[in-house]
């Protein structure tokens, strides 16, 4: 289950300059790393509307400087591939204990040893595949609710590697993620990739994410021959929203409605989805295929069974799915009148489809004040206005050479 192709095995060249740079206009913040990486260098003052400079060598040692000019709470640059020469001792003593850990959680969820195994080597071959790393952050951290705090994470790939056919892959759909307007949401999400790089950037997981729910080997083919087949006719829009009370609806967008509706109709997607089981001895999944109907829409029903949790509060979640026009619709709690209601709006023309900003691939908003009140109700009677963070804005994309989180917290 590799993330990206694997590297070719070069050994890098040695670096030349500093292989991590951490700029700082917080004397808290400097003063607090070099604590914590027990520098013997007295900490300088810096100039007026200034900064700190702390600089890691091939040499291992840590120097502490100061620059001029403002850079906000933190401006971090470094070369991942040279970091893990620099420290390829101390990674080969960590890898074991990932993979241990690793298997424990995936081999639960379904994974085999060899996909673990993959998996954790795709995952500590990443950064050589890396040319660069940055890491800003800027705002007013004592008082984030009025111009907010920027966190933005790039990520820079080495030219003819497998993340940089992952990252030049990144083109957003022409027509834009699907938007249906809604109450108040707990989490609203947007995805808009192209369907040829949908392709590229999936295939890495999709055997792993099949394995989750089909435990037979020859219903593991069964499933990989489906899904390539619905994967062909995705048109690379895709939105999810959540409320607190843990109902929302998922809309995906297809290129062909009555293909679509022809492959949830056939005996062999019927089969399929009858045989899936969790790959969690402790959650049990219940499938009821053609539950009822609605606007001519075949709808079918899928019951999941564990411990509670923040996801299922009482134990259970019911999910709904459903071909109409072009879309794979799937609503979650909230019952038949859910399901219902989404259908409705599909069927109705109420959907908009409307490209991401900046050419982001993805956005999500999350309401955090609501999150705050869902995992600690004590809170509801409180104004959190004004005193945290009302909203959290998350994007990702292609950005200059590489890709780009970006987030935005006010």
């Amino acid at each position: 289950m590799p993330l990206a192709a694997q590297a070719d095995g070069k050994t890098a060249a040695p670096a030349t300059g500093p292989v991590l740079v951490l700029k700082t206009s917080q004397a808290e913040i400097a003063s607090m790393v070099a604590m914590n990486l027990a520098l013997e260098q007295e900490m300088p003052e810096a100039p007026e509307g200034g900064h700190y400079v702390l600089s890691l060598g091939a040499d291992r040692k840590f120097q502490l400087a100061t620059g001029t000019g403002d850079v906000g709470l933190l401006d971090l640059s470094g070369d991942p591939g040279a970091l893990m020469d620099l420290f390829a001792e101390e990674v080969a003593g960590y890898k074991p204990m990932v993979q241990g850990s690793l298997t424990l959680l995936m081999q639960s969820q379904g994974a085999t040893a060899k996909d673990v195994a993959a998996f954790t080597n795709s995952l500590f071959d990443l950064p050589k595949q890396m040319q660069r790393l940055t890491l800003v952050v800027t705002g007013d951290p004592e008082d984030p609710t009025v111009e907010g705090i920027d966190i933005k994470l790039g990520l820079e790939p080495k030219a003819g590697t497998g993340f940089a056919s992952f990252a030049s892959a990144m083109q957003p759909a022409s027509q834009g993620a699907p938007m249906l307007a809604g109450g108040k949401n707990l989490m609203e999400m947007q995805f808009c990739l192209a369907p040829d790089s949908l392709a590229l950037m999936s295939s890495p997981l999709l055997d792993w994410a099949i394995s989750l729910t089909n435990q037979d080997e020859e219903q593991r083919k069964q499933a990989a021959a489906m899904t390539a087949q619905m994967m062909k006719s995705f048109d690379g829009g895709l939105s999810m929203a959540m409320d607190a009370k843990m109902q929302g609806w998922l809309l995906v967008g297809m290129q062909d409605g009555e293909k679509l509706r022809e492959m949830v109709d056939s005996e062999a997607y019927q089969t399929l989805m009858k045989g899936q089981k969790m790959a969690s001895r402790d959650v049990e999944m219940e499938v009821t295929l053609n539950a009822f109907e609605h606007r001519g829409a075949k709808v079918s029903k899928t019951k999941i069974s564990g411990e509670p949790n923040p996801m299922m509060p009482d134990g259970t979640m019911e999910s709904f799915f459903a071909a109409v026009g072009n879309y794979m619709t799937v609503s979650m709690g909230g019952g038949d009148a859910n399901a219902k209601a989404v259908i409705d709006a599909v069927s109705d023309n109420k959907l908009k489809r409307t490209p991401i900003a900046n050419g982001a691939v993805m956005s999500m908003v999350l309401d955090l004040h609501a999150m705050m009140v869902m995992t600690q109700p004590e809170l509801a009677d409180m104004d959190l206005e004004g005193q945290v963070p009302k909203a959290a804005t998350v994007t990702f994309g292609k950005h200059g050479k590489g890709l780009q989180l970006h987030v935005h917290v006010q």
